[in-house]
């Protein structure tokens, strides 16, 4: 069952041990249920970084997916490129219409990301299929 904002627990209330670099340690992680750490507000919180491009986030991502695509568009193991897997509906904590309203969070944040992913990758590769997930 999907919790909303006030009573989603925060990555501090999970009791998780942290490395050197701030950042859970993985084998805490996988003790955890993964929709409860999934659905944590941080977790919405960097997807919405990344769409806003806080900090050139997306940009770094496109970025990559400049450098993938140009190493893979030659490998003909390759079919294409999922552009980003199991993309989450931020921040639907600020904005809860992003997820209970039918393909808003799709159509107004996602797709103009993919949009972007798409123009990146066809600049290298014009010939392998992209992906896109919906939320």
């Amino acid at each position: 069952m999907f919790r909303l904002a006030g009573k989603c627990k925060p990555l501090s209330d999970y009791n998780l041990r942290y490395d050197e670099n701030g950042l859970p340690l993985v084998g805490d992680c996988h003790n955890q249920n993964f929709i409860d750490l999934y659905t944590a507000p941080e977790v919405a919180g960097s997807f919405a970084a990344l769409y806003a491009n806080e900090n050139g986030l997306l940009d770094k991502m496109l970025a990559f997916w400049t450098v993938v695509a140009t190493r893979m568009k030659s490998n003909e193991n390759v079919i294409g490129y999922d552009i980003l897997n199991e993309p989450w509906g931020a921040n639907m904590y600020h904005d809860k219409s992003l997820f209970f309203e039918p393909k808003k969070f799709d159509r107004e944040v996602l797709f103009p990301v993919a949009v972007k992913a798409n123009e990146t990758i066809r600049k290298v590769d014009d010939v392998k299929m992209i992906f896109f997930e919906p939320a």
